[in-house]
């Protein structure tokens, strides 16, 4: 399974995985999530457990994949 994460200037995070479909690739949005401030930047931890977000505000926001909770 490939996954990748964006990040966009509406205040979300999407989460995104690429398939093969009978049509060749397919990119599939899987997760979204809404943040009081633009992440400008973001990145997997080893596992791709959490996704780390670094906001527009100074804060880094740590989302938890399984539970989509996040600190």
């Amino acid at each position: 399974m490939t996954i990748f994460a964006a990040t966009f200037w509406d205040k979300s995070v999407r989460i995104f995985e690429v398939t093969q479909t009978p049509n060749g690739p397919g990119i599939f949005q899987k997760r979204a999530t809404s943040l009081a401030t633009p992440a400008l930047s973001c990145c997997w931890n080893g596992d791709n457990s959490a996704l780390y977000m670094g906001c527009m505000d100074g804060t880094l926001k740590i989302m938890d994949i399984n539970t989509q909770s996040i600190n």
